[in-house]
């Protein structure tokens, strides 16, 4: 799996090459993909940043936290599946400040898009119940690891 970061946020420093190891590391978990992972773009983003991508495929004209575009293998190409994920550093910060770790809030939807791409669905809540439980332990392991503390400069 290639990971490609694109930071088009400026009001919150990120530690990029950390949040480049929580990313490969979390697409290293999935335990059974569909097809093996090939490149997946994290664009970082903002409220305003994120607002035009829901707008533009969902019609929906507000921020949210995380999107999730997968790309399935191209017949007679690569079998590996490859996606876009959209990650709202603003509201990561602003969310995670209230929680009390915003470290583990970027993580969180960082997992969170990764358990999309998978073909994760949380249009139940079951559904979505099953997916945090899932990527809360992710991110556990992660933090174990010593993948996720430092995730903003």
């Amino acid at each position: 799996m290639k990971i490609h970061l694109q930071n088009q946020q400026t009001q919150q420093p990120l530690n990029l090459p950390m949040i480049h190891d929580l990313s490969q590391w979390i697409g290293s978990q999935i335990e059974t993909p569909q097809q093996p992972w090939g490149d997946i773009t994290l664009l970082l983003t903002d409220d305003t940043g994120i607002t035009h991508f829901n707008r533009e495929y969902f019609a929906k004209n507000h921020p949210t936290d995380v999107i999730s575009f997968r790309h399935d293998p191209i017949l007679g190409e690569s079998n590996h599946l490859t996606g876009d994920l959209i990650i709202n550093v603003q509201r990561a910060h602003e969310e995670g400040t209230q929680r009390g770790d915003r470290n583990f809030e970027l993580a969180f939807y960082i997992a969170h898009g990764f358990d999309h791409l998978n073909g994760a669905t949380d249009d139940t809540p079951q559904k979505r119940a099953n997916m945090h439980r899932r990527e809360k332990k992710w991110i556990t392991h992660a933090r174990e690891q010593g993948l996720i503390d430092h995730l903003f400069d």
